[in-house]
């Protein structure tokens, strides 16, 4: 019966529209009267009429309903826009709830599930308080007019009316449960029929070359069959309900008949009180009726409430709403920022552990090292998206966590690897770092971040709109929008999340040198992949499992031999990018791989002549998974990931990332096998590929040779 307490619960709600709130509940009840005062109407002509009186005096009798008709129409209008207003007003401000929370929460931590189940609830509460609000109302009101003008009548009658009439509720209180719970079932057995029928026309090659047919025919029909089942057992539930209605309700009205009846006969009570009563009751079972049909409804009005009240921040009258505590804000920066023994760990695993980091004012940083070593954490916690479980993050000795933080981020400004755009104009999007900006100041931004010559090239300049998340825009011309944006801010700190990493060397060479430039005379702070940057950096801060494990200038780095030269040898060395359109990789470097160690030197000069690069955009496929294997492949630009179907023909699984100085398809050299695992670039990159071919043909020259390699070969892909 909880469904039955929504009204009540909906009331606090409205109480900043209690007139109009009240206005649209009088003017539902019109429609009530009308329909349980037409059998008392009928009552008074029938008594006169059998009493001798003639037809005096029933004019009026007749007329009052046709009167009564025109203001109930007229009201019900009138109802239908209040209650619509209602329900409009209520799901704006869960509306505006929901999206003050997603704003307000650090990138990354939403669960889209979640948010996307809390914003599914609020048209179904709309829903109610504009249907199922209204119809409650009067369907209330008319058993409660009913039992009224019952008793009027006689109290016998309305005592049997009053008893026998909430069988029907009851009927349908007791089946609804059982028929909810069938219901839900069977909609989720129809759900995973077709979510099995989905993966597996996807994956038709699979099913088709594992000779999944007949297997697959045969899970389909059984999933089906058992549908079916649940299907007659709704059938069924819903059969039995009914019947039991339909009894409840003739049971009332036969009752109320036969006792009626028998007071007519001994004279107690007269035929035009039969004839209301009997009006009366079946207005009762109507209006019982349509409140058991409103159970469902008004049940996943109850749910959808208890889900938003439960997850969002309750609403808080702006009357008597306390501003918060205004946090000091926090001067330019002028000394430098601390991070002091910085300990913060992810739910799931991942974080820092006792990161130390001393960053002065005016200097660059860079931050490397292998993924998930906590480089981007650290750059949150700047951001105050996070905030440290324990120890100290400081700027000019003032603890961050102690100012107010939209002063701090007016000092700071980001450039992401995936630049975010709205769908506006180049000149709005740049905008977006200073909404107060004039137009000169925009211009002037983008020509500082070269990109004058791209919008002269335009027909509507920087007038351009962009297109959805900047679709019409290169990855090149996005990142410089990006820079644009952050160079009108006029940052103190500058944060560079893998600013390049998602473009093609040419571009990322042009791009580095206009961030080189927008970070003069600022504290700069940027997390690396690509270390060709960190050469031109103040310092360099390698960070692995969460600490800072090694720190310095790239050169000292590079003569103490440590993690961060490795990764520099691997992504650098061997490799002639010096003509721009075709790279070159030495023999030493050739060497260094694992395929061919001991190998003469002369040999890995004839093979590196034959290698060739090659440019891969952003979902490109190097080669997908079953495909004949024709070439080994070492990566010099730009990240890739290796895919792997999924057995049952879901998603593809990720089995691993490929990044600069990464080498795959050597198992394909010797062994004829097909592809195993599916290679997509993430973004622009290039790769260097020696056919297999070639490295066959240096096979057949000695045999010895195939001997080596057999014994060296590591098949990774």
């Amino acid at each position: 019966m909880f469904p039955l307490l929504l009204p009540l619960r909906l009331w606090p709600y409205f109480r900043r529209q209690r007139s109009r709130t009240l206005l649209a509940v009088l003017a539902v009840l019109p429609d009530p009267v009308l329909m349980v005062g037409i059998p008392v109407l009928l009552q008074l002509v029938i008594d006169r009429v059998t009493a001798a009186e003639g037809s005096s005096g029933i004019l009026p009798l007749l007329l009052l309903p046709c009167f009564w008709l025109l203001v109930a129409v007229s009201c019900n209008g009138v109802s239908v826009q209040l209650f619509a207003a209602l329900g409009g007003q209520l799901g704006n401000e869960f509306r505006q709830r929901l999206f003050r929370q997603l704003l307000e929460q650090p990138g990354g931590a939403n669960d889209g599930a979640e948010q996307g189940l809390l914003a599914q609830q609020i048209p179904t509460l709309e829903a109610v308080v504009v249907v199922q609000l209204p119809m409650f109302i009067w369907t209330v009101a008319q058993i409660v007019l009913g039992v009224a003008l019952l008793f009027r009548s006689d109290w016998r009658l309305a005592l049997l009316a009053m008893v026998l009439t909430p069988l029907l509720l009851v009927s349908q209180v007791a089946f609804t449960p059982s028929l909810a719970r069938r219901e839900q079932e069977r909609v989720a057995r129809a759900s995973l029929l077709l979510e099995y029928a989905g993966e597996r026309l996807r994956s038709r090659e699979l099913v088709d070359l594992f000779g999944l047919r007949s297997s697959t025919r045969a899970e389909f029909g059984r999933r089906n069959l058992e549908l079916m089942r649940w299907a007659r057992q709704v059938g069924a539930m819903s059969g039995l309900q009914s019947a039991a209605l339909t009894a409840a309700a003739l049971l009332t009205l036969v009752s109320v008949f036969a006792m009626g009846t028998t007071l007519v006969l001994v004279d107690q009570l007269s035929v035009g009180q039969l004839v209301s009563a009997l009006g009366i009751a079946t207005a009762m079972v109507s209006g019982m009726w349509q409140l058991g049909t409103s159970l469902l409804p008004l049940q996943a009005g109850t749910t959808a409430l208890n889900l938003l009240e439960q997850q969002l921040p309750p609403i808080q009258d702006v009357s008597q709403e306390q501003a918060p505590r205004r946090l000091p804000a926090l001067p330019a920066l002028q000394q430098g920022l601390v991070l002091n023994q910085i300990y913060f760990r992810y739910p799931d695993g991942g974080g820092l552990t006792d990161l130390t980091l001393d960053i002065p004012a005016n200097s660059s940083l860079a931050l490397v090292g292998p993924s998930g070593g906590g480089k981007s954490t650290v750059l949150r916690l700047l951001l105050r998206q996070l905030h440290p479980q324990s120890g100290l993050l400081q700027a000019d000795g003032v603890d961050l966590s102690a100012v107010d933080r939209e002063s701090w981020l007016q000092q700071v400004a980001l450039v992401p690897q995936d630049t975010v755009l709205f769908d506006l104009s180049i000149a709005e999007n740049i905008r977006l770092g200073k909404l107060d900006a004039s137009d000169d100041q925009v211009r002037q931004a983008a020509e500082a971040a070269e990109l004058s010559a791209f919008l002269a090239s335009l027909p509507e300049g920087i007038d351009t709109l962009v297109g959805p998340a900047g679709g019409r825009l290169s990855g090149g011309q996005r990142q410089r929008i990006a820079i644009a944006r952050a160079i009108l801010r006029n940052p103190r700190l500058l944060l560079l999340d893998e600013a390049t990493s998602a473009l093609d060397p040419t571009t990322e060479e042009a791009i580095n040198a206009t961030l080189v430039k927008l970070g003069q005379g600022r504290t700069v702070v940027s997390v690396l992949h690509r270390l060709r940057a960190a050469a031109a950096m103040d310092q360099v801060a390698v960070i692995s499992d969460g600490r800072v494990v090694e720190q310095g200038h790239h050169n000292a780095l590079l003569a103490a031999g440590g993690l961060y030269a490795s990764f520099w040898h691997r992504q650098m060395s061997g490799f002639d990018l010096s003509s721009g359109h075709r790279v070159r990789i030495t023999a030493e470097r050739l060497r260094s791989i694992p395929l061919f160690h001991g190998v003469e030197l002369s040999v890995m000069g004839w093979l590196a002549s034959n290698f060739v690069s090659e440019r891969v955009r952003p979902g490109e496929e190097v080669f997908c998974e079953g495909d004949p294997p024709d070439s080994f492949y070492v990566v010099v630009a730009g990240t890739l990931e290796m895919l792997q179907a999924d057995l049952w023909g879901g998603l593809p699984v990720k089995q691993g990332v490929l990044e600069e100085g990464d080498f795959f398809g050597d198992a394909g050299l010797l062994e004829d096998l097909p592809r195993a695992v599916t290679v997509r670039a993430r973004g622009d990159g290039l790769l260097l590929r020696l056919d297999r071919d070639r490295f066959l043909d240096l096979l057949e020259k000695d045999p010895d040779y195939r001997r080596f390699f057999s014994h060296s070969a590591q098949a990774y892909v």
